[in-house]
């Protein structure tokens, strides 16, 4: 790692990420598909969908109004102190409950036993539901 962030290596990341979020939900269901699988695979990718336009908006506001800046700033600093993990981003994202490690586990879960997909579908969008409305929370203070 460089310790360094460049507007497009983070474009580039976020490519890269809903790629893959939307590679592996679909080749694991396309392995041994059946209607719920399928439909549960949807909702997730759904949520998913949800999730990114809130949180690309989210993230231009931020940047768009300064003194919200300045307060998810403060937030992510305690973030950071709690976690102890210094982390370079592109874009400026409040924390939730959903984030990169989280859907690494998940993803990672649904690959080693896809004959559990649906629970595993259901969990995460659960998830990333969750995420959804802390955020529209953050977003509305």
């Amino acid at each position: 790692m460089t310790n360094q962030s460049s507007d497009f290596g983070g474009y580039l990341d976020i490519l890269v990420d809903f790629t893959v979020y939307g590679l592996i939900p679909v080749g694991v269901t396309a392995g041994s598909p059946t209607q719920g699988r399928w439909i549960m695979c949807g909702i997730m990718l759904t949520s998913f969908f949800v999730n990114s336009a809130g949180l690309f908006m989210l993230s231009s506001l931020i940047e768009k109004n300064k003194h919200v800046s300045l307060k998810y700033k403060d937030e992510l600093q305690k973030k950071k102190e709690q976690d102890r993990v210094k982390e370079l981003t592109s874009a400026k994202m409040p924390p939730a409950l959903m984030e990169g490690f989280e859907s690494m586990v998940l993803f990672g879960l649904i690959i080693l036993f896809p004959d559990y997909q649906v629970a595993w579908y259901s969990i995460f969008s659960a998830g990333v539901t969750v995420t959804i409305l802390q955020r529209v929370n953050w977003a509305k203070q």
